[in-house]
């Protein structure tokens, strides 16, 4: 794993940018709470010494994590706040953005800046970023260089501040995009993957989002456009959706946009009173979209039919269809128009609910919350370790995580599945598999020690170090085991 040392710049020089960016990112972070979007909690990948961050917390008032595998960037951002007159800092986490150490479906805004394309492939980065965040939840991406088309890659450029007088005399001519990449070396020098990736690497790496907005900017060395003033006239004649993405395709520029988990929303049902099973019955509250109108119960065992089951739905009591483990019904009108309704089952006899679906949409299992510990680590997680959860029901899924682990790892044994750990890399593909969200990754208490495997992360300098052992071995020596 390659990455950059952030001290190869000067102290000023990383200030200077650092304001700059402030000065502008608190004006579009802002503009986006104006639509709606909520920022807390939210995670930077690639957070670097954390302007967009600091941004965050300091502009937007927002909480959440800066995440970056540099551990001297993060321990850096301290300083640079103070100089900068700034109060708040996020909490700062050195991890790999591939392997993040937080539990599924955490994070509400989720924030990438210019940071994709430091990977050989945005893939693994994206589908975890997919894993953790909330279906409610955005992902902002922006600053993603595209690889120019139409151009000889013989050499990579300085920033254009920087540039030799060759290269600028280049430039000036309007030669040096059909020639070389402008701007990167200097990541490249200090230790960073700095890569250009055609348009169709970045759509192929973002599709664990189900919905994605794209937008681009045909421009190069800042603010310069990437094409001459007659393909300009020339692409001002397209419809509005190529007018800017074919200048970029085929000139270079950088992609940006926000991605979005699927808008369906499956029923959550939570039981808030009783239990499944245990005589009395219990009571549920599930939320649903409006105008879904039909019902279906997973039991854990078939049903006798003769016994009845006894149903109420805001009250009222409905009739229901049984066959086999499985009970179907018609809601009443009353719950039909509402985003949630109450229902009420008797479980006197013995029966055990495992699951329901609406609208003949996919099973989802039991929500039963439960106080959590005294030591809670919120939603940082053990990078090192997963866990099978109460709520696994392979009878009712498929089985999704299995066809989904490419090693073999997963099996089932006594209705759950199991994991083979030494076949099983951590790569979180089942995780994400799966539609109940039963494999996650173990929560850490409050003093970073994970229940699981018994590693206790450590913190140098207020930055969370939640790296396998392994590899913070490798990466900081210094810090020991």
């Amino acid at each position: 794993m390659r990455f950059r040392s952030f001290h190869s710049k000067l102290y000023d020089e990383v200030q200077q940018y650092m304001q700059m960016v402030l000065k502008h990112r608190v004006d579009e972070l802002r503009r986006l709470m104006a639509r709606g979007f909520e920022l807390s909690p939210f995670l930077e990948i690639g957070a670097e010494t954390g302007a967009n961050s600091l941004a965050l917390v300091n502009g937007c008032a927002a909480n959440g994590f800066a995440l970056d595998v540099s551990l001297q960037a993060l321990v850096s951002m301290e300083g640079y706040a103070r100089r900068m007159g700034l109060q708040r800092l996020p909490e700062r986490i050195c991890a790999d953005a591939r392997n993040l150490p937080l539990v599924n479906r955490s994070m509400r805004f989720e924030l990438c800046w210019g940071t994709l394309h430091h990977f050989d492939d945005p893939g693994p980065a994206s589908r975890e970023l997919r894993r953790v965040i909330r279906p409610d939840g955005a992902l902002l991406f922006d600053g993603e260089p595209v690889r120019r088309l139409l151009s000889l890659h013989l050499w990579r450029t300085c920033d254009p501040q920087q540039m030799g007088r060759r290269d600028r005399l280049l430039l000036g001519m309007g030669l040096l995009p059909w020639l070389a990449d402008i701007a990167g070396i200097e990541p490249l020098c200090a230790g960073a993957l700095e890569n250009k990736f055609p348009i169709d690497v970045y759509k192929r790496g973002l599709s664990a989002f189900e919905r994605i907005e794209y937008g681009y900017r045909p421009l190069v060395a800042g603010d310069r456009p990437s094409h001459g003033p007659l393909a300009s006239a020339l692409f001002r004649l397209l419809p509005p959706l190529l007018a800017d993405r074919l200048p970029t395709y085929l000139f270079g520029g950088t992609m940006h946009g926000i991605a979005r988990p699927s808008d369906e929303s499956p029923a959550v049902p939570i039981m808030t009173n009783g239990m499944p099973g245990v005589s009395g019955g219990g009571d549920l509250i599930v939320l649903k979209r409006v105008g879904q109108d039909r019902l279906r119960l997973a039991f854990e065992h078939p049903l006798d039919p003769n016994n009845g089951l006894g149903l109420s739905v805001e009250g009222a009591e409905v009739r229901p269809r049984i066959s086999g483990r499985l009970v179907e019904l018609d809601l009443p009108r009353t719950a039909v128009r509402a985003a949630q309704m109450r229902m009420r089952i008797d479980l006197s006899n013995g029966a055990r609910l495992k699951a329901l679906a609406l609208d003949g949409g996919q099973d989802q299992p039991l929500v039963i919350p439960a106080a959590p510990p005294p030591e809670a680590g919120g939603p940082l997680a053990c990078p090192a370790c997963l866990v099978i959860g109460e709520g696994c029901a392979p009878e009712l899924c498929g089985r999704p995580c299995l066809a989904a682990c490419a090693r073999g790892a997963l099996s089932v044994e006594h209705g759950r599945a199991k994991v083979d750990f030494d076949r099983c890399t951590r790569c979180m593909d089942c995780a994400r598999a799966c539609p109940f969200g039963a494999v996650d990754r173990q929560p850490l208490s409050a003093d970073l020690e994970c229940s699981n495997c018994g590693e206790r992360y450590p913190v140098v300098d207020g930055v969370k170090v939640l790296l396998e052992p392994h590899v913070r071995q490798a990466l900081y020596p210094q810090i020991g085991e």
